[in-house]
């Protein structure tokens, strides 16, 4: 550090310093963003942000996310992360699985997850952890929807925030890590005999219907809000499996006969990927089945309209 110390102009260093933000200083003076923070504290010069974005926005992603994932996001260093989060004042103030070691699932709430995991939902693990959690993510204009999942999954639910999806806002819900949910995980993505993730071409984990699957018909107003549709002119419904293999659509075309919607089928959408069709004979039925546990303005046109 003293030898590069010694080759910087540190006037010039330190005009620059001052004027502009940190990635800007390690581009001019082709060092890394840790070196220009020792330089500049070497040099006593006023102290700055660590990386230069919105703290709002950067506190939303922290305690949406872990460390880890917050790191790759932003491009800094685990350190740097726990270091950024200081310099904010942002703290995480989390439920933890010693807290609720002993919870079980309620039956709505394994209703609902149901409904979500064939939906928008979906279960991960912490890095470095072994326990898995669940997550959803929603437009922000379904925040009221998300935030009655999170009110019914208490006590595991843990954030709850608004979040910037890839330049959408959006909100994201997440649970405590727990065995419950590393049990609906293990169940839910599809391993092969070694115990080992089996993986699409895209590298995404596969999602699998689990043979003893039930649903009832909250869960299946969860999945209709988070993966249906309606076409009120040709009085028809749809629930999109593309991602599961014609096996399991027929599957759950079974347990949706057995709830008494006679008129359902497997078939093909435009790009040849299976999607589970109600048909106008039962689109009534299906919707005054549904209609019960819909009480969130933001999803009143699946009903209605």
């Amino acid at each position: 550090m003293r030898n590069l110390l010694a080759k910087l102009d540190q006037q010039e260093f330190a005009q620059y310093f001052c004027q502009h933000n940190i990635s800007d200083v390690a581009n001019k003076f082709g060092i890394c963003q840790s070196s220009v923070y020792n330089l500049a504290r070497q040099l006593n010069l006023p102290k700055k942000p660590r990386f230069d974005v919105e703290p709002s926005y950067f506190e939303q992603y922290f305690l949406a996310h872990s460390n880890h994932e917050t790191a790759e996001h932003f491009a800094v260093s685990l350190t740097s992360v726990r270091n950024i989060a200081r310099d904010f004042g942002i703290k995480r103030k989390t439920a933890r699985y010693r807290d609720y070691a002993d919870s079980l699932l309620t039956d709505v709430q394994r209703a609902i997850l149901t409904g979500s995991l064939l939906g928008d939902g979906s279960l991960a693990k912490i890095y470095g952890n072994s326990l898995s959690f669940f997550e959803e993510t929603h437009s922000i204009k379904q925040k009221e929807y998300l935030g009655w999942k999170f009110d019914q999954l208490k006590p595991f639910t843990c954030l709850f925030c608004e979040i910037d999806n890839q330049g959408f806002p959006a909100v994201e819900l997440r649970t405590i890590a727990h065995p419950i949910f590393s049990e609906l995980e293990r169940a839910w993505y599809k391993r092969d005999d070694a115990g080992e993730y089996v993986f699409r071409d895209n590298g995404h984990r596969i999602k699998v219907v689990p043979n003893d699957i039930e649903i009832t018909p909250l869960t299946l107003a969860v999945w209709y809000m988070d993966d249906g549709t309606r076409s009120k002119i040709d009085r028809q419904l749809s629930l999109c499996t593309h991602g599961f293999s014609i096996a399991e659509c027929e599957l759950l075309v079974g347990k949706l006969k057995y709830l008494g919607i006679e008129y359902c089928w497997v078939r093909p959408d435009a790009k040849n990927r299976p999607v589970i069709a109600v048909g106008a004979k039962s689109y009534q039925y299906f919707l005054d089945l549904v209609r019960p546990y819909v009480r969130w303005s933001c999803m009143q046109h699946k009903l209605f309209g």
